[in-house]
Formats: structure tokens, C-alpha cells, sequence
């Protein structure tokens, strides 16, 4: 079974601040000489659910066309993070107890980590809660290919250097 958390986007979506809003226009609609709907969409890469290709953060990284599916496919374990948003980034303490709960058994290569109770899915929020770099150096070191969030982001919003996004 696949459960599929991506958000529903809309026009008001939130989305990285000076980025491309997401919409949605009709250009054909069925009647007046066309047998079909077509419908023009505009949105940033970045909008609702995505991953982020190497490319995005590094000048020689990977496209998504080029990157495998795999990593994506496959058992998970959640961590639910959500009793401490707005505390800063997540960092590896708070991790390992959820790494090593041997009731959930094995540690999955994909992680889920959940820092919302209900992700804000009308405005924009900067205070997010960003992955320290050492968590993902901690989650490799445990065998983990796939990190996902739901927040906008590995690293906080103000970030230059990425040093999250460095480490994937």
C-alpha cells in the first residue's frame, strides 16, 4: 500500500518567499469547436510536496530526470517531532530514541520526520524547523537514503551555505 501525504496545492499555497505562485488557468474547454479541457499551470518546483533534485543545490548535481525512483519506494518510519515546533533545528538527540525503538523494529532507509501537528498549508511560515547537518550526518550513518519533511525546507529559511542541503 502507498500512502501518499503530499498537500493539496492551490492558489494560496504558500511557497518560498519571492517564488512563483502556483495557478491554474483554462486556455480550452470542451464546446465552441474544442473536443477537449486543456489548462495551462503555473508553479515553482519548490511548490507544495517535492524533492529536491542535487541540482538544486549543487552546480554539478543530478537532475530529477536522471535520479531514481527507488530511494522514494519503500517502508518508512515517522517521527513525530511536533511537541517541539518552534524549538530550533532538529538535532540528533532528539532522533536516536526514535532510531533505535526496537518495538517499531528495524530502522527503515526512509525516515518521515514531522515537526507540524497540521502543517500551515495558507501562509507562509519562516520559523520552520530546519535539520542540523549533524542529524543527517546521524540519519547516514544509520543507512537512511530518503529524509523527508514538512517543512519548505532542510535548512532555515536565512541559510547561504545549506549545510543540510550539503550533506544529502
Amino acid at each position: 500500500m502507498i500512502y501518499d501525504i503530499s498537500p493539496a496545492i492551490h492558489a494560496g499555497t504558500p511557497v518560498w518567499p519571492g517564488d512563483t505562485r502556483f495557478s491554474l488557468e483554462r486556455v480550452w474547454s470542451i464546446g465552441a469547436g474544442s473536443p477537449v479541457n486543456v489548462s495551462r499551470l503555473t508553479l515553482s518546483t519548490h511548490t507544495g510536496a517535492h524533492a529536491d533534485a542535487p541540482l538544486h543545490y549543487d552546480p554539478d548535481g543530478a537532475d530529477s530526470a536522471t535520479r531514481s525512483l527507488a530511494p522514494y519506494l519503500g517502508d518508512c518510519r515517522v517521527i513525530d517531532l511536533s511537541a517541539g515546533a518552534g524549538r530550533g533545528a532538529i538535532v540528533p538527540d532528539e532522533l536516536v530514541a526514535a532510531l533505535d525503538d526496537v518495538r517499531a523494529g528495524p530502522c527503515p532507509s526512509r525516515v518521515l520526520l514531522r515537526t507540524w501537528r497540521r502543517a500551515p498549508l495558507d501562509r507562509w511560515v519562516s520559523d520552520f524547523r530546519p535539520v542540523a547537518a549533524a542529524s543527517i550526518d546521524l540519519l547516514a550513518a544509520r543507512g537512511v537514503v530518503l529524509i523527508g519533511v514538512d517543512t519548505p525546507s532542510l535548512d532555515p529559511e536565512a541559510s547561504k551555505t545549506m549545510d543540510a542541503h550539503q550533506r544529502v
